[in-house]
């Protein structure tokens, strides 16, 4: 992802210090796609709506994200929250007794996000684990 970030930055012709305030920034940005470079492009548009001058803060990158939990957060189906408060990650598959719609609708929607390295196996969107909708009911 950041060499994906190193590209696009090189393309317009900018350094990475005059686009991001500091590493932790971009690794945060990184972070939270979990791997998906349409996520990266997302959160560096929205963030970039959020300053007035370049580089982009920490804080600008956070309130992207935190804009698309939201949203994420309010499209989720309710039958959808058990079976993702339940999710155990890195995972090789779904549990059986999942019924077919909700985890096909987990990978459409990319609340589940599927990865083939080596392996095949599944995680949780990062921005997920942000929502309180996930943390309620669970036992710590």
């Amino acid at each position: 992802m950041k060499n994906l970030l190193e590209k696009r930055v090189q393309a317009a012709s900018l350094e990475m210090d005059a686009v991001f305030d500091n590493d932790k920034t971009v690794e945060l940005l990184c972070r939270m796609t979990g791997g998906h470079p349409r996520h990266l492009l997302m959160f560096v548009r929205a963030a970039i709506g959020k300053v007035n001058s370049l580089p982009l803060t920490q804080a600008a990158v956070r309130s992207a994200i935190k804009d698309y939990a939201q949203s994420l957060g309010r499209d989720i189906p309710g039958e959808f929250w058990p079976w993702l408060r339940g999710f155990q990650e890195p995972a090789i598959g779904f549990p059986p007794e999942m019924p077919d719609h909700v985890r096909q609708g987990m990978l459409l929607w990319l609340y589940v996000f599927e990865y083939r390295n080596g392996e095949q196996f599944y995680c949780l969107n990062p921005v997920i684990q942000l929502l309180p909708q996930l943390h309620e009911g669970r036992r710590s």
